[in-house]
């Protein structure tokens, strides 16, 4: 494989991993390289500065395990929350990978979640249980902090982030309070307990971590002790709260986005079919058999609160906005400087209280809504600049703008997607008049070429004939293709494009990744090796 640097004709090959798959890793002459998702081009690897890491020995530069990898010298991390490397000398013993998550030497733990080290005492080892934990002689560690005052030889891992030890439980690494080791329960988010609760010890019932005695009902004790038969005792103060089951059931109103009022609560959930990095946007109507996935938020009073949309409420006639592409924390910001009574939708993301212009809970400086223009859910102009999803576009000018449709426009020809120039599309001039909408990321041009989210595809593809099925298969009139991670699209020979067929965007994604013609059915998941993530 060959990719151009500014300099010289660079010459790479593809990393494996230690099972023979391939990594999303790249070898060169004096560097490793990873393929930009956003950018179609391979970039070095860098280190926790942002600097490109050199010196390394790329002829033994190896996958060792997990998120792990060593040259002769060098142990190099690629971590799991972040797209720098840690790198560390290999100068205290022999390594060894304990599993995906965690390797060790005689003085070091080393964390594939963060890219960090710290030192140990003794052998490490993965103790009994859930979760992401490690243990040496002494101390238990989740990733590469240290749980205080924990017990090496009797650390449980627990469900739901929770861990005990002979004297404490803890979660995600801190000590819980007046919590019972001895007689805690915690329980996986698909279980139904009959309770309020992700976990529960003698004295009271737990949520995220935290006591949570009053903002929970017990929905089902019969239910509870049926799954925990003879825990009646230990669990005695169960019997004397209060339990849906003794009165007629709140009545449930759901209003979209994961918020839901009771007369006696204000609770909230992310939406069970939202996945991990993409947006939430849309009403997420809920369903009453999901209550159980709702968290109350105690500091709101049913009363007071009235849910608008996109993340926006009053609470006590003050408008508040709570981000909901953020899947693990409820914090709402307050908007002081809005008019809340005069506070209406623009369209998509943008809001009015007709004399600013609100997204995503800011202020659009200097932008007057009575001059602004709405193309998309996103995208806005107010005559002088463009706005992606409230950002200012600072290099793009609005001479020679046209919107395209969806998430796509061009100036004077070059093509956007989002707020981001298509570089890997500079040889294309593209207008409404020279193109046409496949799918909503899938643009073809009158030349027969074929845009698909950020990238221009092989010249093989037929924009004339193309179908989109999902993010997972396409056809055209001469092959059928299977979609890889960075969007490209791969030839499968032995699928017949003329009886081929793959669930639409409407389905389960599982279902979506499988797709068919007369003879046989194919599976996206074994047609590609799985993703490496940077």
């Amino acid at each position: 494989m060959k990719q151009t640097n500014s300099q010289k004709k660079l010459t790479v090959e593809r990393l494996l991993r230690v099972d023979g798959t391939e990594a999303n890793l790249y070898r060169g002459e004096e560097n490793i390289f990873f393929l930009a998702d956003d950018k179609g081009c391979l970039l070095p690897i860098k280190d926790k500065e942002g600097a490109t890491i050199y010196g390394i020995d790329t002829k033994a530069f190896a996958h060792l395990g997990g998120h792990f990898y060593g040259d002769k010298t060098h142990l190099y991390i690629r971590p799991e929350r972040s797209g720098r490397w840690g790198v560390f000398p290999l100068v205290h013993g022999h390594l060894r990978i304990l599993n995906e998550w965690y390797a060790f030497d005689e003085r070091y733990l080393y964390s594939g979640m963060f890219g960090a080290r710290r030192r140990i005492e003794g052998e490490l080892r993965i103790p009994p249980g859930k979760g992401y934990y490690a243990v040496d002689s002494k101390h238990a560690y989740i990733n590469s902090t240290r749980i205080n005052n924990s017990c090496a030889a009797s650390f449980i891992g627990l469900e739901c982030d929770y861990a005990r030890d002979a004297s404490q439980v803890y979660f995600r690494g801190k000590a819980i309070e007046g919590a019972d080791p001895d007689s805690f329960l915690s329980f996986n988010f698909n279980e139904r307990t009959g309770l309020g609760f992700d976990a529960i010890d003698k004295y009271r019932g737990y949520n995220l971590g935290k006591a949570d005695s009053n903002s929970a009902e017990i929905k089902d004790l019969q239910l509870f002790f049926s799954l925990y038969p003879g825990s009646e005792q230990t669990y005695s103060w169960l019997l004397n709260s209060k339990s849906s089951t003794d009165e007629t059931e709140p009545c449930w109103q759901f209003l979209g986005d994961g918020f839901a009022v009771t007369e006696q609560a204000v609770y909230f959930t992310l939406p069970p079919f939202a996945l991990a990095g993409e947006s939430l946007q849309g009403n997420h109507a809920g369903r009453l058999q999901d209550k159980d996935k709702y968290q109350c938020l105690t500091e709101l009073a049913p009363g007071k609160f009235q849910y608008l949309q996109q993340g926006y409420y009053l609470y006590d006639c003050q408008l508040y906005w709570r981000d909901l592409e953020d899947r693990y924390h409820f914090c709402a910001l307050k908007l002081s400087k809005v008019n809340a009574a005069t506070f209406t939708c623009i369209g998509g993301e943008y809001f009015t209280d007709g004399s600013k212009v609100i997204c995503r809970g800011k202020i659009l400086k200097g932008v007057q809504p009575d001059v602004v223009q709405l193309y998309s859910e996103y995208l806005l102009s107010d005559g002088l600049s463009l706005y992606y999803r409230g950002k200012k576009l600072s290099r793009v000018m609005l001479e020679n703008f046209e919107y395209l449709g969806h998430h796509y426009f061009s100036i004077a020809g070059q093509l956007y997607r989002h707020d981001r120039e298509l570089k890997n599309a500079k040889s294309q001039s593209v207008y409404q008049s020279n193109c046409r909408f496949i799918s909503a990321e899938c643009l073809a041009l009158n030349n027969g070429r074929v845009i698909y989210r950020n990238l221009l595809q092989n010249k093989q593809l037929d924009g004339a004939s193309l179908v989109v099925f999902n993010h997972y298969f396409a056809k055209d009139g001469k092959h059928v293709y299977c979609i890889d991670w960075n969007d490209r699209f791969h030839v499968i020979a032995e699928a017949d494009p003329k009886t081929f067929h793959a669930p639409d965007f409407r389905q389960d994604v599982k279902l979506q990744q499988k797709g068919h013609d007369k003879q046989r059915t194919f599976d996206w998941r074994q047609l590609l090796p799985e993703p490496e993530y940077s």
